[in-house]
């Protein structure tokens, strides 16, 4: 009896002993953040002053905030888009990415966070193509012009067939210099990032005829930080809903937002 009893407590001892392990492991000091080479401003862009380069934007200011409130250090890298997603799924590299949006496959893949800001989506096209503009373009109509879109990208809002679309270019400046040569009909894109581009002096939507015009019935879309299906992304995830919470709760998410995008330049945020 004496020695069932004693075998129990080592066990239970033994229990503890993991538990803390794995709390200890589980419990983060530093966090390394990737997102898109191609930019995504202003939520994560280059911003370079006194001749010093760094990452800056809405989501890098979010991040940093709550982490840095809970004393976790990290590093923020932008590499390719596809290689940022590997990475965190195989939370290897990275152990989160600042911009998704939601899909079904990749919550399969992913956790994600809150939404913590929306964007608008956009047709943007050239009035020579359409002088008399998209207006309410019937779906069987639009499937038979080509539209340009960045690779990797999600485009599940458009129910458009994706053999159909041109996904091959990764940077916007490209994207766009083939929507002006006539290699794409038109592009989808957020609103707020052309506005994002034009503020950091890449006024991709100046050119002479350019037109833009809102997704007819598409919803804002919300954006998520992402983190891979471990504990330390569990653990991650909830750290940052607390904190999206609070930020929203007290006003601070749109107070940094406004500080990249004049209150009078945005369509409000919320859904």
């Amino acid at each position: 009896m004496r020695r069932r009893f004693t075998r129990f407590v080592l066990a239970l001892l033994w229990l503890l002993i993991v538990q803390d392990v794995y709390a200890a492991e589980t419990e983060l000091s530093f966090v390394r953040i990737c997102d898109d080479a191609g930019e995504w401003p202003p939520y994560t862009f280059y911003r370079v002053e006194n001749g010093k380069k760094e990452i800056a934007g809405y989501a890098v200011d979010v991040a940093r905030e709550i982490l840095e409130s809970n004393h976790i250090k990290y590093s923020i890298e932008l590499p390719s888009w596809k290689r940022c997603l590997l990475e965190v799924r195989k939370a290897r590299q990275f152990d989160m990415l600042l911009n998704a949006s939601y899909t079904e496959e990749r919550s399969k893949q992913y956790l994600y966070s809150l939404p913590y800001y929306w964007t608008h989506l956009y047709f943007f096209y050239l009035q020579q193509r359409f002088p008399d503009g998209l207006g309410e373009m019937e779906k069987r109509l639009l499937d038979t012009y080509v539209i340009g879109g960045l690779s990797g990208y999600n485009y599940t809002y458009l129910e458009h067939p994706g053999d159909s679309m041109d996904t091959d270019s990764v940077t916007y400046d490209h994207l766009f210099l083939k929507l002006r040569s006539g290699k794409v009909d038109l592009i989808t894109a957020d609103y707020e990032i052309m506005q994002g581009f034009a503020h950091k002096g890449l006024d991709l939507i100046a050119t002479p005829g350019m037109q833009y015009t809102p997704i007819p019935n598409s919803p804002p879309q919300g954006y998520h930080m992402m983190f891979p299906r471990t504990p330390e992304g569990e653990y991650l995830k909830a750290l940052m809903d607390t904190g999206i919470t609070k930020m929203q709760k007290d006003g601070r998410l749109q107070e940094i937002l406004d500080s990249y995008i004049s209150p009078t330049e945005q369509v409000r945020s919320d859904p």
